[in-house]
């Protein structure tokens, strides 16, 4: 009884939840020093897995060199008790306390996208991804739903009032209210956020200001200067991966293509920018495959111009 008495006051003494120096200035006490020798007299011949008995040693050496509060002899064995303790958490609550430092390497899932794939998440919501984009988030989203992205991604986000829905970009994070929208990041300084349905609000950290979408809508973002534009757009849909358009005039469908693709498509002068196109667009479709649905549904053609791809009468 007194052992498990002793167990439950160390637990509460060592939570996790305290800082490193909390810990620390928790252990040198007199008290709780004898609260650990006592422990540790009760747990004389407990067993305790070599492998464990290995990390646990590392982590407490790699504790020891960094400590200069105490003197080398008081310090192993302040630390030596500091073992005991820590090997009866182990056996006794899984290993929870040697792994506190690395949880959130351990308890987030990464996703990396080797080519346009949808990525389903816990709660519903789903990401359509392009190459060479990444997530992170945690095991418990469901509950805590936070993501960070690197790269391109399409969000398709299910509704929760209880658990905001939240993207990490560099230096800044949007607050989704269960909605679609594009993230563009062509480079660590720019990054462009693209509204379709729903609404988001768009926090910048180093500021702190807020900025909110309405659908049609997109952010220009710098991380550098931290500076934020908003612009609209022109109307369209986005649904099931696919941007829906009726009666979009061709040079706002062309400005639309450069903003997704990061492309340098142009009309021809004696083109007309006020025919209209009605149709869709797969998020993964290629710029060669979307021109070629546009200039097959208008008659007209394309060819390339150095850098450039221009759209013109056949």
């Amino acid at each position: 009884m007194k052992s498990r008495i002793r167990i439950e006051r160390l637990k509460r003494l060592l939570n996790v939840e305290k800082t490193t120096k909390e810990r620390s200035d928790l252990l040198k006490i007199d008290s709780v020093q004898r609260l650990i020798y006592d422990q540790w007299q009760d747990s004389q011949g407990i067993p305790i897995n070599g492998v464990m008995k290995e990390a646990i040693w590392t982590k407490i050496s790699e504790r020891c060199s960094s400590s200069d509060s105490f003197d080398k002899k008081r310090r192993l064995s302040y630390w030596w008790y500091s073992i005991a303790a820590v090997a009866l958490f182990l056996i006794g609550i899984g290993a929870y306390w040697l792994h506190s430092t690395s949880t959130f390497r351990e308890e987030n899932i990464h996703v990396i996208a080797r080519a346009n794939e949808v990525y389903v998440l816990p709660d519903g919501s789903r990401v359509f991804m392009y190459p060479r984009s990444e997530l992170t988030y945690p095991e418990n989203f469901k509950k805590n739903r936070m993501i960070s992205l690197k790269g391109n991604a399409l969000f398709d986000v299910q509704k929760d009032k209880k658990h905001p829905f939240r993207v990490h970009l560099k230096g800044a994070f949007i607050e989704v209210k269960g909605t679609s929208f594009l993230v563009k990041q062509t480079d660590l300084e720019h990054h462009e956020i693209m509204l379709f349905t729903g609404s988001i609000a768009f926090n910048v950290k180093a500021s702190g200001k807020e900025f909110y979408l309405k659908p049609m809508q997109k952010i220009n973002y710098n991380s550098i200067n931290s500076e934020v534009k908003t612009v609209d757009m022109p109307g369209f849909s986005f649904k099931d991966g696919r941007y829906n358009f009726v009666d979009i005039p061709l040079k706002s469908l062309v400005d639309l293509i450069n903003e997704i693709y990061g492309s340098t498509v142009i009309l021809e002068t004696q083109l007309d920018a006020n025919t209209t196109f009605t149709g869709s667009i797969r998020y993964d479709e290629t710029l060669e495959d979307v021109l070629g649905k546009i200039c097959f549904s208008l008659n007209l053609t394309k060819k390339h111009l150095q850098d450039k791809t221009v759209i013109c009468l056949q």
